[in-house]
């Protein structure tokens, strides 16, 4: 609805999860009756046949557990495709400071990926993100903004106050070691977008 964008018709949070909600192929994590079930959701009309990639992370980026397996998706379905206990899963871990990795892709392209997390955000224990980024221009008004962070990144943000900016994504959660690239529009200039760009996570709205 136009709940989803602002008054200036810029996207909110809400808008670019509709945007994800509405891909054709969707991987998504449930708890249910204390298991991890893994979900994928076709709306293709033909079956295809892709790998679903599974790493439990912690915050810092220490690969915890890791699961791979070539699975068929029938045309118009939604199949449970993995399933573990969930205290088996994060039994030396903790529930706060882990999560679950979820891809669906065919010879490296992606066609769905999910973050699930075992506890809810106020609950998690995040720590403080540091980002680097660089910034590329491919033409007068369009730029890639290539990021990375040290730590887990929730809801990472991105404007350019004063400025409008149209962001291709945002508010992701960007693991630690991952290489983020992002297109976007603006008028302007390098050098503005330089000094101007804020990035925020969600450890920023409750720790200042």
């Amino acid at each position: 609805s136009w709940s989803s964008i602002d008054y200036y018709g810029q996207w909110k949070a809400l808008h670019y999860t509709a945007k994800h909600a509405f891909n054709d192929v969707l991987v998504s994590p449930y708890i249910e009756d204390d298991k991890l079930n893994v979900y994928i959701n076709s709306d293709r009309l033909e079956d295809t046949s892709a790998n679903l990639n599974l790493r439990l992370l912690s915050f810092d980026g220490e690969e915890l557990f890791a699961d791979n397996s070539f699975v068929g998706i029938p045309a118009n379905t939604s199949h449970i495709y993995y399933t573990k206990d969930v205290q088996e899963l994060i039994e030396f871990a903790g529930a706060r400071s882990v999560v679950l990795h979820a891809q669906v892709n065919i010879d490296g392209q992606v066609l769905a990926e999910n973050h699930f997390y075992f506890a809810r955000p106020k609950d998690l224990d995040l720590k403080q993100p540091t980002f680097e980024y660089s910034i590329k221009e491919m033409r007068e008004d369009r730029y890639t903004l290539e990021i990375s962070t040290n730590t887990l990144a929730k809801n990472v943000y991105l404007s350019l106050p004063q400025n409008e900016a149209f962001f291709h994504e945002n508010y992701f959660d960007l693991l630690p070691g991952e290489n983020k690239a992002i297109q976007f529009t603006t008028e302007a200039s390098i050098n503005d977008i330089k000094n101007k760009l804020l990035i925020r996570s969600l450890f920023d709205t409750y720790q200042n």
